[in-house]
């Protein structure tokens, strides 16, 4: 058995003024887009492709950082060694550089 429950008169009235308030501040939200379904559509679709790029953005930025963080290794002729760490230990993959010993 079910209970069916059900709102009439003055509740209503009230109960869709504040659906109408809360769809009046999302289209102002969005500039009063004629069709907000389309708008939020878009929005959501442009974020998703802003959060793609960032993520490219960040890969090429991390294979920069190695790539340079190798040379910089290379031309101080340093070696790779995962046995101790001090101060101008440089990352590089999963494995430290530490200068050679002089």
């Amino acid at each position: 058995m079910r209970r069916i429950e059900a709102i009439t008169g003055a509740k209503v009235e009230e109960l869709m003024d504040t659906v109408q308030d809360t769809l009046n501040d999302l289209k102002a939200l969005f500039n009063n887009a004629p069709d907000l379904k389309v708008a939020i559509r878009k929005y959501i679709d442009e974020n998703a492709g802003l959060k793609k790029q960032v993520e490219e953005f960040m890969k090429e930025k991390r294979r920069r950082t190695e790539s340079q963080t190798g040379r910089e290794c290379q031309r101080n002729k340093w070696c790779e060694s995962g046995e101790s760490h001090h101060s101008d230990v440089c990352r590089r993959s999963e494995r430290y550089c530490l200068p050679a010993e002089r």
